[in-house]
């Protein structure tokens, strides 16, 4: 996969050789971030097309960096690819509509003997199960998903306690958050650390913001049909008391700082 990429990839060191097979070296977070571009066109040709209406639109609204997908399956057919879910990118939406399939997929919490749990790292898996099937996952605004993050019941805040905050408690909430990094249920994690540069691991990228198109898209190329029906987009959250309007600016710099891979690997404006 071609991306933009925050980080300096080192060789694997000895106690990384195992059985004659190479693990995906550690990734080290780069000083000079936005200095690292291996294509200076991939910003510009993955930007969030304007969204369409009507079934008949779904090919045409597809996002730019999707065109050429067909070109690149390796594994072809229904069972031939596979979901990395990312915390609060309508995941839970795409696993539920696997369930509903006529060849019910397992992908995400389903697909646990194979992956373990959904929201761990791709890189966790060893080079030749990455290697094994295709794979799509979905991205999203990284200051929209930080938000989504806060207002979820499940490693945000308690509804009962959010309903009392200030906007000086959101954003102390938000800022602390960001210092302390990652929850043990594989949420806050950059979306960058999901993606992998080995050129034989095929991962369709598609976007939250033009998720109908893009999924219908993806899916169909592996002779998966959703029809005619609508794609929900399913909300774990709770009620959302506070909006992008509410970050403060300091707010804003530490997610540009702790996110930072991601507003360049996918393309996002910085706020």
């Amino acid at each position: 996969i071609s991306f933009l990429s925050k980080y300096t990839l080192l060789p694997a060191p000895e106690s990384e050789q195992f059985a004659g097979e190479t693990r995906m070296p550690a990734v080290h977070t780069s000083v000079n971030v936005m200095k690292q571009v291996e294509d200076p066109t991939s910003v510009a040709e993955t930007k969030v097309p304007a969204q369409a209406t009507g079934s008949a639109a779904f090919e045409s609204a597809v996002s730019p960096n999707l065109l050429n997908a067909k070109s690149r399956i390796s594994h072809p057919g229904p069972h031939g690819l596979k979901f990395i879910h990312i915390s609060k990118t309508g995941g839970t939406t795409v696993e539920e509509i696997g369930q509903r399939l006529p060849d019910k997929l397992n992908w995400g919490m389903f697909d646990r003997p194979f992956y373990g749990y959904q929201h761990n790292r791709f890189r966790h898996l060893p080079v030749n199960k990455r290697r094994q099937y295709d794979w799509f996952l979905i991205v999203r605004d990284p200051v929209d998903r930080f938000l989504s993050e806060y207002h979820c019941g499940l490693e945000g805040v308690n509804y009962m306690i959010a309903r009392n905050h200030t906007n000086r408690d959101f954003n102390n909430w938000l800022q602390q958050r960001l210092r302390r990094g990652e929850t043990s249920g594989g949420h806050f994690i950059p979306m960058s650390d999901y993606l992998d540069p080995d050129p034989l691991v095929i991962q369709h990228i598609i976007r939250f913001e033009n998720l109908e198109a893009d999924l219908r898209h993806i899916l169909g190329l592996y002779n998966i049909s959703l029809q005619d029906r609508k794609i929900p987009k399913r909300n774990n959250g709770q009620k959302r008391f506070f909006s992008r309007q509410n970050m403060s600016q300091e707010t804003l710099a530490h997610i540009r700082y702790f996110y930072a891979g991601d507003f360049v690997n996918f393309g996002y404006p910085m706020p």
